[in-house]
């Protein structure tokens, strides 16, 4: 029986794993198709959130994870075990793998030890124009890594780092091992070149009462972010444009249940959180949007976590343009969210968290499920 098999790496790989597999079971339904379904997790501390629903995999393996360290002892130590557990995979060259993490060094590894060669399909976010940015280069920094990828890896990697920061980087393979390449995109931002499809996650909400969903008092949940978003911020100018935010949100919406969901700690913030709700700092957004139907709003200073929500059904609200910021990191934001203008609102003043723009959810996934079919035809 053919298997297709879903690399699971971060916790939004497993709720885009679980919107394709629900599209996959229903075109397999109308087709009277048998396929078998395997979760690949790399993992192991992520499983605690999503185990409730592992069982709508067929079979689901933990096969670990690889990744490059200063120290190469410890580098070579992983590399060992993570092969070993990849050559234990029984997988044909009928069967297809899904990779989400695609560029991880744990995925170049992966695909070389696979033996034979399924077909190899990634889902990558639409995010070429913000990669035209990362221009810098590290010479001993790429030269160390791709040693690696030489002596393990499937292909050598070109790495660019963005000129103002030190904190992100983009890479690509030199040799592309994929057969077929899709982005994720929101509905209405699709472009029609064969490459491109909707984020999935309507179809999740769809099926949300299968997996457990309830509803209760309408909610707002506030992301927090890590701090400080650029070196050298004005962390009390950050706590006053917060702070004035938080105070609309209480004040405006007096019914709701408020929600402040953290990233990491807030200390070197003077925040007032009085009203709000601390929780949920080790769940995922998408969890959350996915047990909780009452969420209405996701407010963010930068996070995905607002175009994830107007992809459930909510409003999500990005506070960026408030604050002044760095020229070049400016535009670096402006490229990432820059296909989804249509569905995030973007807050320039307080009034703005007023506005709403919310579709009819059954629409969205109406047409996530048509505008997917050459996507699911690439799986069968």
């Amino acid at each position: 029986m053919k298997q297709i098999a879903f690399v699971i790496d971060q916790k939004q790989d497993f709720y885009l794993a679980l919107s394709f597999l629900f599209l996959l079971k229903e075109s397999m339904l109308k087709e009277n198709s048998q396929t078998k379904t395997v979760a690949l997790i790399t993992n192991e501390r992520n499983v605690s959130e999503f185990e409730q629903h592992l069982n709508l995999f067929d079979q689901v393996a933990i096969i670990g994870h690889c990744s490059i360290s200063p120290n190469p002892l410890i580098t070579w130590y992983l590399i060992r075990q993570f092969r070993e557990r990849v050559k234990r995979l029984s997988l044909s060259s009928d069967d297809v793998v899904i990779a989400f993490s695609f560029r991880q060094f744990f995925m170049n590894v992966f695909i070389r030890n696979l033996k034979p060669k399924p077909r190899l399909i990634c889902v990558r976010k639409d995010t070429y124009e913000l990669e035209t940015q990362y221009t810098r280069k590290k010479t001993i920094t790429s030269l160390y890594r791709n040693f690696w990828n030489f002596l393990y890896g499937y292909s050598l990697m070109k790495y660019r780092w963005h000129p103002e920061t030190d904190r992100a980087f983009t890479y690509f393979f030199v040799k592309n091992p994929y057969d077929f390449e899709f982005c994720t995109n929101p509905v209405h931002s699709l472009e029609n070149d064969g490459r491109q499809i909707p984020y999935p996650f309507p179809v999740l909400r769809a099926h949300s009462e299968e997996l457990g969903a309830k509803s209760g008092k309408p909610s707002i949940i506030v992301l927090g972010e890590i701090y400080p978003l650029w070196e050298a911020m004005d962390m009390a100018e950050l706590s006053r444009v917060l702070n004035g935010v938080l105070n609309f949100i209480r004040r405006e919406f007096p019914t709701h249940k408020l929600i402040f969901k953290p990233r990491v700690e807030t200390r070197n913030l003077d925040l007032n959180l009085e009203g709000f709700t601390v929780a949920f700092q080790n769940i995922s957004l998408e969890s959350l949007l996915l047990r909780d139907l009452s969420v209405e709003k996701v407010v963010s200073f930068k996070s995905s976590g607002a175009f994830i929500a107007t992809l459930y059904g909510c409003d999500g609200y990005l506070l960026y343009p408030m604050l002044e910021l760095p020229e070049g990191f400016r535009e670096s934001l402006d490229a990432y969210f820059s296909s989804h203008r249509k569905s995030v609102i973007f807050v320039n003043e307080l009034e703005d968290l007023r506005e709403t723009r919310v579709n009819s959810l059954d629409d969205i996934a109406g047409k996530v499920r048509q505008m997917s079919q050459r996507f699911i035809d690439a799986l069968l």
